[in-house]
């Protein structure tokens, strides 16, 4: 009995619909010759629109159909946010707690610096359909580009909101300035998703992104005017100051937070010494020894 069984495709091939649908094209090309001209025209930029439209679609659905990333990103927001916040929970207003209080926000940009690691990976797995897809003409790269930067949207501004309300309320900012504070973080993090998925649509595989990556986060982290203040970085250097992204995010979030906020001293940060007992006179008059 098993010998008799056949698979489906030697039946097909052996059959005459089979041979009938192999000579249907040379029969269609000899009947047609001469009376057709095949012609191309280039999309319009209302098909261009629509063509970058469907494949924000697909882009939407194919993000949304992959938990693993997203949930690694909700997990990654709520762990830094955690950790960040119970260090530095309700931070006092004194001398001691000032340098904490801009450490705290240099540290609150780091999520959105691990976000250039996170995204290697799925822009590197997309490579193949979008190689793939551009090569038939099906859509134009800028579409493309277009697609995977709004399908970031959403879940970059969830992490964002789910990491700034950990941090910013357990630190103890003014909540006044949340709304700045929770506004930079997420065009940060925007930002430095996007750096990530143009790393990977420029280098040759992922495990170049990933050693690349892991250079460009100190580099940014040394050159953003914390760990090294403007005034000791070297000059031939200044420009890399300038030009690193972290300095500006940093720098817009520490004056919104700091500035115009008012911290004390507490009494044991008060350093008494008492007058040489040739001191004449008082402060007032300058007096003299």
């Amino acid at each position: 009995r098993k010998a008799q069984m056949r698979d489906w495709a030697d039946i097909w091939q052996d059959s005459p619909e089979c041979k009938a649908a192999l000579e249907k094209p040379e029969e269609l090309k000899k009947t047609s010759r001469g009376r057709y001209t095949l012609t191309y025209k280039p999309p319009t930029r209302r098909q261009q629109w629509r063509r970058a439209y469907y494949v924000t679609i697909r882009q939407l659905i194919s993000y949304w159909r992959t938990p693993t990333y997203n949930f690694s990103r909700m997990v990654l927001a709520v762990a830094l946010g955690l950790m960040i916040g119970l260090f530095f929970l309700k931070l006092p207003r004194n001398n001691t707690a000032l340098d904490s209080y801009v450490s705290v926000v240099f540290l609150s940009l780091l999520y959105g610096v691990f976000l250039i690691q996170n995204v290697l990976g799925p822009t590197f797995q997309e490579r193949a359909a979008f190689y793939r897809e551009i090569a038939s003409g099906t859509y134009k790269p800028i579409a493309y580009a277009f697609a995977i930067g709004i399908a970031e949207i959403p879940y970059t501004i969830v992490g964002s909101v789910i990491f700034t309300l950990l941090v910013f309320f357990m630190v103890g900012y003014p909540a006044a300035q949340y709304g700045y504070f929770l506004l930079m973080n997420i065009l940060f993090s925007l930002f430095t998703t996007s750096l990530g998925q143009l790393l990977a649509a420029l280098l040759s595989s992922q495990v170049v992104g990933v050693m690349i990556v892991g250079m460009l986060i100190p580099l940014m982290n040394v050159f953003s005017g914390f760990l090294q203040p403007y005034p000791d970085i070297p000059h031939w250097l200044w420009w890399a100051y300038y030009a690193d992204p972290y300095r500006w995010a940093l720098e817009g979030v520490v004056v919104a937070c700091v500035d115009n906020v008012a911290f004390h001293c507490d009494p044991g940060e008060f350093r008494f010494f008492p007058l040489p007992p040739s001191f004449n006179g008082d402060c007032s008059d300058g007096g003299t020894l």
